[in-house]
């Protein structure tokens, strides 16, 4: 039967994009164990349908990361039990505990966790005193630098090529190469004539809209993911090495093969080698913060970013970006610049100690076609909501949201608090390698600046252009009825 999973997970320094794969096989062996799984089918997650709403970097926990797949149930598992607490409480006892299933629902059978969640809802835990918020400050004060942080933050809000918040390279297309599927190999061994030789398939066409909070495995032919996950390794091999308190830096290619370490500049034309796709754009519905909160020692501002789908490091630039922004590091007008989609900028990557998945929202179900009588359809009632009432949504109920803020409160806030926490020597080392490594030289924002500005001008006056022609071009349309009349 296909249902949905929803689980939670406190990460650690070891967890994250590529160990979330170690959560889930943890996940997969205790539902094999409680029953839930055949034993033809356990190793082998695309047996059963196995989609994730969302991935997340390095060290990055999860309050509700909803799985669907194809479990072994018992008939009566929901009787009297709507939540599937029941199936759950058995997987759990097979867990380690900084790992949790909060219920299990049935689900259409071609309900797919990944492609049928349409945002993802993060929170970040920022220590208040990166903002100059201490226990001692005046009302008035909070409020000042709560409002200026919140007015950056919306900035950020709308849709944009967030290629400078991201690794670039991991959200191009493959390049041109064709590979043999499994069955192609096996008829390779095959010397009969009867075999018959098929067109290889290549991959330029593939580009990676979904890499991090969203899986991209499944999408991809197994050659292609090997590939993939040996890019991840070395990329994520490099930040461990690096570490995460350090701003990334690195060297890049301009147009002509020249290598520079510049932190900021502008290229009038695209440039193949470092290319902007439309896998980089991507669309931030929310972006907000609250006053301070407490939890035991531990003093933190809650922001809090809905979107469609985030890129890795995403969300720890963008907050990066802002905290440069706010303390004067950087100039404010970068965040505008940077969201062009010519400009190239080095940001700060932020510590994900504080970063929390909270919640998914999903399509409506597709459900069968069906047909309905003209008595029935109310001719005021918008289609969309009419829609809405026809096909239901998949929301998480207050019992399952009940124990969500149980392990919430007894078991990821007492982990992370002290990392979030004025004393955390993480966040002192980040302010620290950020004031010394995080200024772009005067001459070259001042020249990017001055190239952004004109190629908003020009946008404008081509916008302006089409407008007016739009304005004048004759409706064919209404010349054709009059000639028909």
């Amino acid at each position: 039967m296909s249902v949905l999973v929803t689980k939670a997970y406190r990460s650690s320094e070891d967890q994250g994009v590529l160990r979330v794969s170690a959560i889930e096989e943890e996940l997969e062996l205790a539902i094999f164990k409680a029953g839930g799984m055949i034993e033809s089918n356990f190793g082998n997650l695309s047996k059963i349908s196995w989609t994730r709403s969302s991935r997340t970097d390095k060290g990055v926990h999860s309050l509700c990361t909803v799985i669907s797949m194809k479990m072994e149930v018992p008939e009566a598992a929901w009787v009297n039990d709507m939540d599937g607490f029941a199936l759950a409480d058995n997987i759990n006892f097979h867990l380690s505990p900084f790992i949790r299933v909060f219920g299990i629902t049935p689900v259409t059978r071609s309900f797919r966790a990944r492609h049928d969640c349409c945002t993802r809802t993060y929170d970040y835990l920022l220590p208040a005193a990166i903002l100059g918020i201490h226990p001692d400050t005046v009302p008035s004060q909070v409020e000042q630098r709560v409002t200026k942080f919140r007015s950056l933050l919306h900035l950020f809000e709308g849709k944009h090529a967030y290629h400078n918040y991201t690794i670039r390279r991991l959200y191009r297309p493959f390049p041109e190469k064709p590979y043999k599927s499994r069955l192609n190999d096996r008829n390779d061994n095959d010397t009969s004539n009867e075999r018959t030789d098929k067109p290889s398939t290549t991959t330029s066409s593939i580009e990676l809209d979904f890499l991090d909070e969203e899986d991209i495995m499944e999408e991809l032919p197994d050659v292609l993911a090997s590939e993939l996950v040996d890019e991840m390794v070395s990329i994520f091999a490099e930040d461990s090495r690096r570490g995460d308190n350090e701003l990334e830096r690195s060297t890049f290619t301009l147009p002509g093969g020249n290598v520079t370490d510049l932190k900021a500049w502008w290229l009038p034309t695209p440039n193949e080698s470092d290319k902007v796709w439309s896998s980089h754009f991507r669309k931030v519905i929310s972006f907000n913060c609250g006053m301070p909160e407490t939890f035991g020692e531990a003093q933190f501002i809650r922001i809090s970013i809905t979107g469609s789908s985030f890129m890795v490091h995403q969300i720890r630039k963008m907050i990066g970006t802002a905290i440069a922004v706010f303390h004067g590091l950087l100039p404010g007008d970068v965040i505008p610049i940077s969201l062009a989609r010519h400009s190239r900028i080095v940001l700060p990557l932020a510590p994900p100690d504080g970063l929390i998945l909270v919640s998914n929202d999903f399509m409506p179900f597709r459900l069968p076609s069906v047909h309905p009588k003209k008595s029935d359809i109310e001719p005021n009632k918008p289609p969309a909501l009419r829609i809405q009432e026809k096909h239901p949504k998949l929301e998480m109920s207050s019992a399952v949201r009940e124990r969500v803020d149980e392990f919430c409160a007894n078991v990821l806030m007492p982990d992370i608090s002290p990392l979030i926490s004025a004393k955390s020597s993480n966040w002192s080392i980040w302010i620290m390698n950020l004031e010394r490594n995080v200024k772009i030289p005067e001459s070259e924002i001042a020249e990017v600046r001055a190239a952004w500005t004109e190629w908003r001008e020009q946008s404008v006056r081509l916008r302006q252009m089409k407008n007016q022609i739009n304005h004048h071009v004759p409706d064919l349309s209404q010349n054709d009825r009059v000639l028909e009349s």
